[in-house]
């Protein structure tokens, strides 16, 4: 290990973080209310988005901004 320089020495040091996560999911689904239909092609977070219509029984609904999302 190298050693600092005194003014360099002298300065607290900043802990560093992450600030980005990417996440490139291979899929997202989650089961029409309705009919329990697995609904696919999502390649976002659906969560929070309104009028989703199931591609099998045409319901309407919404998905909660605070759905529980489980990453496997």
């Amino acid at each position: 290990m190298k050693a600092k320089p005194q003014a360099l020495a002298a300065l607290p040091s900043a802990r560093l973080s992450v600030s980005c996560i990417l996440i490139e999911p291979m899929q997202i689904w989650f089961h029409c209310p309705r009919c329990d239909t697995a609904l696919t092609g999502f390649f976002s977070d659906p969560r929070g988005q309104a009028n989703v219509e199931c591609q099998a029984c045409g319901e309407e609904f919404d998905i909660s901004p605070k759905a529980n999302l489980i990453i496997v």
